[in-house]
């Protein structure tokens, strides 16, 4: 046990793990992969990749502003950058865009970056848990743009993905499991990634905490819920 290691509860987009493609991803990885090209123009140069928590959006996102030297932007940053756009073909990404009402200001900004953005030929990519026909925008103009993007959703993680990130997860705690424990816990639990994760880190903890190795039976004691004292 003395190899494992307790980390801060975060999936591991955020520290350069490799993405993992299958069914579920593929179409927009293999997007990304190529875009924007020479032939992309105005607004085919902005794409919303969408997604529920733990899909990956952000996991791409990241490899494509290290591929195109993307600034990563805030929606309070906008009316800056809009500013200094001119010519100079920037790429950006604005990863999880809110679901919570913009303010007026925010919308014209916004509109105005776009505006820009589209003339200078610059690239954005935007990531969000919420479809952008549910995005509550004021600004008929802004919506109008929003909704002319190109759309890519990562649907729901299929058992295989599910597998391959289970085993990815248990190798970041140093720890290595049988096929068994993992087809265990991915029948116990919420099937997204992000779920799979808290638990595969909560079971980690509690293997440092009992100072035992992880298994079936750890797993076991773990998740069956305890009496309550009278």
């Amino acid at each position: 046990m003395s190899g494992q290691r307790t980390f801060e509860l975060l999936l591991p987009t955020r520290r350069g793990a490799e993405f993992l493609v299958f069914d579920s991803n593929r179409l927009a990885s293999e997007f990304l992969a190529s875009w924007p090209g020479s032939g992309h123009q105005g607004l085919e140069r902005c794409v919303i990749l969408c997604g529920d928590s733990g899909s990956g959006k952000s996991h791409l996102a990241l490899q494509w502003a290290k591929k195109n030297q993307a600034v990563d932007l805030s929606l309070e940053q906008v009316g800056v950058e809009a500013a200094g756009l001119n010519n100079s073909r920037r790429a950006f990404v604005l990863d999880s865009f809110p679901t919570a009402p913009l303010s007026s200001q925010v919308e014209d900004w916004f509109f105005h970056f776009l505006n820009q953005l589209t003339a200078s030929q610059g690239s954005l990519l935007v990531t969000s848990r919420v479809n952008p026909k549910n995005w509550e925008i004021k600004l008929p103009d802004l919506r109008s743009r929003l909704l002319a993007m190109s759309l890519y959703r990562l649907e729901a993680a299929e058992d295989d993905l599910l597998r391959a990130l289970a085993v990815m997860f248990f190798r970041e705690f140093q720890i290595v499991v049988e096929p068994e424990l993992i087809d265990y816990l991915l029948a116990r639990t919420v099937r997204s990634p992000a779920a799979l994760y808290q638990l595969i880190n909560q079971l980690n903890e509690e293997g440092l905490k009992k100072h035992r190795a992880v298994t079936i039976q750890l797993a076991r004691e773990f998740l069956t819920p305890r009496p309550e004292r009278e």
